[in-house]
């Protein structure tokens, strides 16, 4: 077994230390100087104790001399690899009825952990007045292209169609289940989602047709619907959680 992974290095660090995922890339520190190839041994020897390889199982394949190197390790898996890292490229699903904190959610763990975020919203409706849904394999697609640009990643919907596509990659899925009453006390307290509309203005204009939308969500009978959420989930074998409240 082989695995390629992709780091960036941060010689003459105060110590030697593996500082998680960057932009695709292992972030890992060491204390040694560039020159000579000593942070290049460096990387090396944390990198073999850490994955408990000898070092002979490890070799730089390309980057030399450049903080951004490729690394070639022999004999695990890129589970095996992750597990012994204790890194995951988290691939994160968040969804639930409108108003019950999805983005809020998302963009916090988009920060945090910077992963990439994608709102479905931006990918499903066509730029006309009424708004109409754009066509599936369209949005799927578009869809496609992102879960396979980038390699950590959060996003966040409520159009189950899209969530089973990508929940064959994802690695943890999270239900915002929250009351009908909760959702819509949301909505009403929402700051201006730019992304969405034009002005404040012309998102409270569209606030009367939110709340319609929100009361629905336990009686509908479609791919934005509760049943349609609660099936999603229950079928979901990876790790999943249920919040319901947002201060969970």
């Amino acid at each position: 077994m082989t695995v390629v992974v992709s780091l960036k290095v941060v010689p003459g660090a105060s110590k030697d230390h593996i500082a998680g995922w960057l932009d695709n890339r292992l972030k890992v520190r060491v204390s040694a100087a560039p020159e000579k190839g000593r942070a290049n041994k460096a990387v090396i020897r944390i990198l073999a104790k850490t994955l408990d390889l000898p070092i002979s199982s490890l070799s730089i394949i390309s980057g030399t001399t450049s903080a951004k190197k490729s690394i070639r390790i022999l004999g695990l898996s890129e589970a095996d690899v992750n597990a012994r890292l204790r890194l995951t490229r988290d691939k994160i699903l968040i969804f639930g009825n409108s108003g019950s904190g999805k983005s809020t959610l998302a963009k916090q763990l988009a920060a945090t952990k910077k992963l990439a975020h994608l709102d479905l919203d931006t990918i499903t409706w066509l730029p006309t007045k009424p708004p109409l849904r754009a066509p599936l394999n369209q949005s799927e697609k578009q869809l496609s292209t992102f879960v396979n640009v980038h390699e950590a990643w959060v996003i966040e919907g409520c159009y189950t169609d899209l969530l089973e596509l990508a929940g064959e990659s994802c690695t943890e899925i999270i239900f915002m289940d929250l009351s009908v009453g909760q959702c819509i006390d949301n909505a009403r307290n929402r700051a201006w989602e730019p992304h969405k509309y034009v002005s404040k203005k012309a998102q409270d204009d569209n606030l009367a047709m939110l709340i319609e939308w929100i009361e629905a969500y336990t009686t509908r009978d479609d791919v934005f619907s509760f049943r349609s959420h609660q099936n999603f989930y229950e079928c979901f074998a990876g790790n999943k959680t249920r919040y319901t409240t947002n201060r969970e």
